[in-house]
């Protein structure tokens, strides 16, 4: 059987004395894992970055696209109308 036991830590009263600004030390594993979170956290951007520029790149070739296909079903709409006038225009010669 296993037994927790939870101890209840309360704030600190807003009015109680505080230790001046000064008076704060990191402590020596903040030196060393800040310039690694630092680092990782760059990475993670510059990567998140390059994603978005790719993403940007594709929806804009996307984008010609459609309009390329828009264009060409267009056209092909016009060609067969005409064909089907001229087609229909025969017949009743």
């Amino acid at each position: 059987m296993c037994l927790f036991i939870f101890t209840i830590i309360s704030p600190p009263h807003p009015l109680s004395p505080r230790p001046p600004p000064s008076s704060f030390t990191p402590s020596p594993f903040f030196f060393y894992t800040a310039p690694l979170i630092l680092h990782r956290y760059t990475r993670r951007m510059a990567a998140c970055e390059e994603r978005q520029a790719a993403f940007e790149r594709r929806q804009a070739e996307m984008r010609a696209q459609v309009a390329k296909f828009e264009k060409f079903i267009t056209e092909n709409d016009a060609k067969s109308a005409r064909a089907e006038a001229k087609a229909k225009a025969e017949k009743q010669m």
